[in-house]
């Protein structure tokens, strides 16, 4: 009971850094439900009908654009700010007043949204569609990574928040349109692709760039373990994005691996 009443969803949603101080450990209970799901949720749905769940997947959808759209637009004034008062290399090692203000209540609420999230592969498993590996993998590794480094207050936040979020405004934006029906131009889909794809390349260089620093003994707001292995999971899904599209030539950014035709409108 004590655990179940650290989730109350208003409190939680109110104060999320404080929240997440004080959970973030509980990400390997949630991370490890979750993955049973994954593998018995199609068991579970195997001698059912699949569920019709056109509206409340764009209804999920539009709400996921609407809330990548406004951190995109909280955080973005703060890293440009950053970027000529510090440079490339300070925008991602001097942690400054990211995790204060208003801002910071943003940044927090975006870390939290990797529980809901989630939420992603209910949809499919319900509509009795495939959970491709690298989907259900890159949630389940997001979710550990973000809860658990969270705490931190790692200066590289600011980026991996901004180019996330502008990713997922993008994406999320193309899941509501294509559920409703709607025929977008060829161009749309490997444009989000590439969108991800720099994402993964910046993130990697960055990363690299830290653990240098650490290594050298040059100050930066990191740790060498957190920067190694963020840089394992950027070169990761950057891999597992180039050999998607060399292996089918299809959309198939690591977030949603194939989900463009997992979650068309029935």
């Amino acid at each position: 009971m004590d655990m179940l009443a650290e989730y109350n969803i208003v409190s939680a949603v109110r104060d999320p850094d404080t929240f997440l101080l004080r959970n973030w450990h509980h990400s390997v209970l949630w991370a490890a439900v979750y993955l049973m799901f994954v593998h018995a949720g199609p068991i579970f749905m195997r001698n059912r009908p699949a569920l019709n769940l056109k509206r409340p997947l764009a209804l999920w959808n539009a709400m996921f654009t609407m809330f990548s759209l406004v951190t995109t637009y909280k955080v973005a004034p703060e890293l440009f700010d950053t970027l000529r008062s510090w440079g490339f290399v300070g925008s991602f090692c001097k942690r400054g007043h990211f995790f204060e203000g208003e801002r910071s209540y943003w940044v927090a609420l975006f870390y939290y949204s990797k529980l809901f999230e989630l939420g992603d592969t209910v949809f499919i498993v319900l509509r009795k569609r495939p959970v491709v590996y690298l989907h259900y993998v890159h949630h389940f590794i997001v979710l550990l990574w973000c809860w658990c480094t969270y705490p931190l207050y790692m200066a590289s936040a600011r980026w991996g928040v901004f180019m996330n979020a502008v990713v997922h405004s993008a994406m999320y934006a193309y899941f509501f349109l294509v559920s409703l029906g709607a025929r977008l131009p060829g161009f749309v889909k490997p444009f989000i692709t590439s969108m991800q794809i720099v994402q993964f390349i910046i993130g990697s260089l960055i990363c690299a760039i830290i653990f240098y620093m650490l290594t050298t003994a040059q100050p930066c707001d990191a740790t060498q373990l957190a920067g190694a292995v963020q840089l394992a999971i950027y070169i990761g899904m950057y891999s597992c994005t180039s050999s998607r599209i060399q292996q089918s030539g299809m959309f198939a950014g690591c977030d949603h691996l194939s989900v463009e035709k997992l979650k068309k409108a029935e």
